[in-house]
């Protein structure tokens, strides 16, 4: 079994965006059967979860000084976290 953690960190400067630090954890494993035929047939199983600690990126707030949302904050630039559950048998 191994494991793979990453950090994707992306700096919006020139947008003058908040600083974007997204996490995707990845585990995966591979089950091989004992036995002599059984050389050839293996399963892997991967997980995947993309913004794995569920942190909120605001968008900008609105800077139009005649809305009624002046100065507020309404969405936001990222998604919320996403699981990915993966299965192949290679024979």
């Amino acid at each position: 079994m191994h494991y793979l953690l990453r950090s994707e960190r992306n700096l919006d400067r020139i947008f003058n965006c908040p600083t974007r630090a997204i996490w995707i954890l990845t585990l995966a494993a591979t089950a091989e059967p004992t036995g002599a035929e059984s050389k050839r047939v293996r399963a892997q199983l991967h997980v995947e979860f993309l913004n794995a600690f569920n942190r909120v990126v605001y968008a900008n707030p609105n800077t139009d000084p005649t809305a009624a949302e002046f100065g507020k904050v309404t969405s936001q630039n990222n998604l919320p976290r996403d699981i990915q559950l993966a299965m192949k048998i290679v024979f």
